[in-house]
């Protein structure tokens, strides 16, 4: 059985588990629910009418933002709305930086004080890398077509 540590951070949030790594690190992949199961939290996007980008990393560990960009595209379709771009990039962690620089698997994190926190990306560092390089390009080339 896996060590872990036990979170009641949010009201909605009840026993949830942080575990640690085989590296000794954190991992909060278990520790946030599903959008859905938090309806007062959204923010309601789909009613928005500015042209939107979801970059959503599918190895994400801090936050499972692959899973939320489904829903908040799935929520999109509903409502109609077409102005929204989503890209999904495999084997990317939660820490993207610029292009062409080192991944960043881990880090500190304010929620878990003393302990390092996995983010996911590590397992995979080639589609980490290339995941964060495709991001920035993606966002640069939607702020050039929507902004310019």
């Amino acid at each position: 059985m896996q060590d872990t540590l036990q979170f009641n951070t949010y009201a909605y949030v009840l026993n949830c588990f942080a575990y640690y790594r085989d590296d000794g690190s954190v991992d909060l992949i278990d520790l946030h629910v599903h959008p859905a199961a938090c309806p007062k939290a959204l923010i309601p996007f789909a009613d928005c009418k500015a042209d939107l980008l979801f970059l959503a990393a599918e190895d994400d560990h801090n936050y499972r933002s692959a899973e939320h960009a489904r829903y908040a595209e799935e929520l999109m379709q509903k409502s109609g709305k077409t102005n929204y771009e989503v890209f999904y990039a495999p084997g990317t962690g939660h820490l993207c930086n610029a292009p062409y620089t080192p991944g960043v698997y881990s880090d500190k994190h304010p929620a878990v004080p003393g302990h390092v926190v996995y983010m996911g990306g590590g397992d995979t560092p080639e589609l980490h890398n290339r995941g964060q390089t495709e991001f920035y390009k993606r966002a640069v080339d939607f702020f050039q077509r929507k902004l310019l």
